[in-house]
């Protein structure tokens, strides 16, 4: 995959290569694009003139024109691709709470992509924060992965019990997940288990990325999201695209799915 993109982007060979207790951080810089890496994984792109990545982190920020002033937590900062995105587009709108386990993708992310900038970032486990924080938040986006693998402390039902409590009224949690889940049916047993608390959508732009977003409403519809994404999106063919993604979720159901 990362040579896959090496070519996509042009690659000029500008690379930094850290390892810290067994696995290899790398960032890699094209002239116009920032990647960074573990263990060959890629955890973030940011293109330098644009706030678009043309992947899966883009369907996240759109999320804010739902609410007047959202706050928002993180769970998972890789470079902070939608930490800069949600930034540059919303500006002091929004406040962003990030959550991420490692130490050393903090301190990379700094380093390398002034992640820290205008955010409160925490080391610490995320399923623990939702556990801790009651009605406190607008968003939820949950991009935390080992490896090619959502962490087992997000995929049980006390995780979404916690996360839904942890929502204010009319919240909505957004997790990013990719395609192998569904290939091995864990994405309609996650689903299933995220459904007992939420209204469990599915955001997908297949022509983009093979990565969706699983979006999980609290006493709201998708209708009102969408109506206020709508309204804030601009015209343009990409941002047509995704507003389109959330035209079209579905609402889950197991029966069907059965």
């Amino acid at each position: 995959m990362r040579d896959i993109l090496r070519r996509i982007l042009h690659w000029s060979g500008e690379e930094t290569i850290v390892r810290r207790r067994g696995r290899t951080f790398s960032v890699s810089e094209t002239d116009s694009s920032k990647t960074f890496s573990i263990n060959g994984t890629i955890q973030s792109v940011m293109m330098k003139n644009s706030e678009y990545s043309r992947d899966y982190w883009d369907l996240f920020p759109p999320l804010c024109y739902a609410f007047d002033m959202p706050r928002v937590l993180m769970i998972g900062l890789g470079g902070g691709t939608i930490a800069r995105q949600i930034g540059a587009r919303f500006g002091d709108r929004v406040s962003i709470d990030i959550v991420e386990i490692d130490s050393e993708v903090v301190r990379l992310s700094r380093q390398f992509f002034d992640s820290g900038h205008g955010h409160r970032i925490t080391v610490g486990d995320g399923a623990s924060a939702v556990r801790s924080r009651k009605n406190a938040y607008d968003i939820i986006i949950l991009d935390a992965y080992e490896g090619d693998l959502i962490p087992e402390q997000f995929l049980r039902e006390g995780f979404a019990r916690d996360a839904h409590d942890s929502l204010k009224n009319h919240g909505v949690l957004a997790i990013n997940y990719i395609s192998t889940m569904r290939y091995n049916g864990a994405l309609d047993d996650y689903m299933r288990v995220l459904s007992a608390h939420f209204s469990v959508y599915e955001a997908t732009m297949p022509r983009i990325t093979s990565n969706s977003v699983v979006v999980c409403t609290k006493n709201v519809e998708k209708k009102g999201i969408v109506e206020r994404m709508r309204r804030g999106l601009g015209f343009g063919n990409y941002d047509l695209q995704i507003l389109s993604a959330y035209e079209n979720m579905r609402l889950f159901s197991a029966e069907s799915r059965e």
